[in-house]
Parts: structure tokens; sequence; C-alpha cells
């Protein structure tokens, strides 16, 4: 039984560097890295045709690797696709965004309106962000007014 499985670990050991597009073989330090794949890749097939007869459904034991093989490349192929992206925080530049001059006039008279207004008081009225978001407090509550510019409807 050892030989069985020793013979089966080298054949696992072969498929893994054929099929080397499904698994990233780079840089291993050891050949320990490489059994535990092997292993791994193993005890994926095995889980594979345990799932499959539990269904009613037995595959045979190349069906079984060749789903193990797509299954660890699609997984590769999404983490490889998560590092080699950019983050978007380091590429992304300062937008500027310009500021029509009508929704100036409307926030300017939000702002002087409110300031009329008796219940609310000027030291409560404050500017969160220039020409878009006031908050006002009354009493308790704070209310934020924010003044959005649609875009034109596309045809």
């Amino acid at each position: 039984m050892q030989n069985i499985q020793k013979y089966h670990i080298t054949f696992v050991k072969i498929s893994l560097l054929i099929f080397k597009k499904f698994f990233v073989i780079i840089n291993l330090e050891n050949e320990r890295e490489v059994n535990k794949m092997a292993k791994d890749f193993e005890k994926l097939v095995l889980e594979i045709m345990k799932e499959a007869e539990k269904d009613g459904e037995p595959v045979t034991r190349e069906e079984a690797e060749e789903m193990a093989r797509m299954e660890i490349g699609s997984k590769e192929v999404s983490r490889e696709a998560r590092s080699v992206a950019p983050s978007t925080s380091e590429t992304a530049k300062k937008r500027t965004v310009k500021i029509s001059d009508e929704k100036k006039e409307l926030f300017e008279s939000i702002l002087e309106n409110l300031t009329r207004c008796v219940p609310i008081e000027r030291e409560n009225i404050t500017i969160l962000k220039e020409n878009k978001l006031i908050s006002v407090k009354i009493g308790s509550k704070t209310f934020k007014i924010d003044v959005i510019e649609e875009r034109p409807k596309k045809k």
C-alpha cells in the first residue's frame, strides 16, 4: 500500500509540473512545498470523488483530477488578478470638479436664508463641505443639507 501511495504522490508531482498554468510553482523553497501541494491536490481529488459518489454520480479518478485542476486554477487566477492589479488609492488622481455657477448661487441662497430663520442661530450653522454640505443644529437635533447637481439624462 505504501508503494502505491508513493507512486501516486510522484504521479501527482509530475501532474503538477505538467499543468504549470494551473499551479504557480515559482520560487518554491524546498521539496516540502511541492509535497504539500501534491497532498492538497490528492485530498481535493478524493473529496470530489466522495462528493460525486454521495450525489449518486460517481466520477473516474481522471475526471476528479481534471475538476481539481480546474478548481485550483480558478483560485490561482483570482488570487493572481487581485495581486497584480494596482491599488486604486495609489494610482487614483485627485479629481477636480468644476462647480457650476448655478450650484454656487443656490448654496449661497440656502445659507443666506438659513441665517434669516428665527429658530436657527448663526453659530449652529456649519459648512461641512464648501458649495455642497451644510449642517444645521436646532435644539438637540442636527440636520444636514446636501446640494447635489444632477447630470443631464443620456439619450
